[in-house]
């Protein structure tokens, strides 16, 4: 056996990490990486003296076709990109294990860093800076991490923004992505389509498509070379340390270099 696949509760994915990793075997595991800062740097430096292995996290909507036909479609246009990212999370129950700190970690730590992966992915640029709000303690949910609006600038320029709602109509799609550059625009409608404007590009359209299996083949093909990451270490690491950013941001007010 030289690979495992991690998929328990959040709180126990960095120990799993490190010991595979540790132990030499490629590793996928479903996101979040880890849920603190510590965790974070122990992993990172095993990446770092340990290369061999394969680590990969469930990052799967850059592998999706709508993903991948915008970055083909906006390859070498000049300029900043901006992209907006609506989802429509829905509401949990307050004693949902993803708020327990040791066990969850959080709605912006376990499901939020989906998204910023994607918009790193997008904008093909590093993050560097987050600035984060959430709705005023006056609304009956007083979870932080969630009706969070994000703003997250990249090293190039381009600007991200993210706007995460619990408190939508459970009939409204989940996500909507908006990436504009260079007079281009295109729009991903939940996954199911992707329309382009003023790109010569066709509309990808079908059944619901988030990359599940474009992750997975992408993993095993990353096996097979060897020594191969589907997704740059230096990403992973930079998923994770900016969704601690966007809490630090959203406890000081202030925007958080990353």
């Amino acid at each position: 056996m030289n690979t495992i696949i991690i998929a328990t509760r959040h709180g126990s994915h960095a120990d799993l990490v490190c010991r595979s990793l540790k132990a030499g075997k490629n590793v996928f595991v479903e996101k979040p990486l880890a849920i603190s800062a510590p965790q974070l740097e122990e992993i990172e430096q095993i990446c770092r003296t340990k290369p061999a292995a394969v680590l990969m996290v469930g990052y799967n909507r850059r592998f999706s076709a709508h993903a991948t036909s915008i970055e083909q479609a906006f390859h070498g246009l000049s300029g900043p990109t901006t992209i907006l990212y609506r989802i429509n999370a829905g509401a949990l129950p307050d004693d949902h294990w993803i708020y327990d700190p040791s066990e969850g970690g959080g709605r912006i730590i376990g499901e939020v860093c989906h998204f910023v992966d994607l918009c790193e992915y997008l904008t093909d640029s590093p993050i560097v800076e987050v600035f984060a709000a959430s709705l005023g303690h006056g609304h009956s949910r007083t979870n932080p991490d969630e009706n969070v609006s994000i703003t997250m600038r990249h090293e190039s320029g381009s600007l991200s923004s993210i706007q995460y709602i619990a408190t939508g109509n459970s009939t409204l799609a989940k996500e909507r992505i908006e990436v504009h550059k260079d007079g281009k625009s295109a729009v991903i409608d939940d996954f199911r389509s992707t329309t382009f404007f003023g790109l010569s590009q066709q509309p990808v359209r079908g059944r619901q498509n988030k990359g599940f299996a474009e992750e997975l083949a992408a993993f095993a093909a990353a096996i097979r070379k060897g020594n191969t990451f589907p997704i740059p270490i230096d990403s992973l690491i930079r998923t994770t340390r900016t969704t601690f950013a966007i809490i630090d941001s959203l406890k000081t007010g202030k925007p958080v270099a990353v």
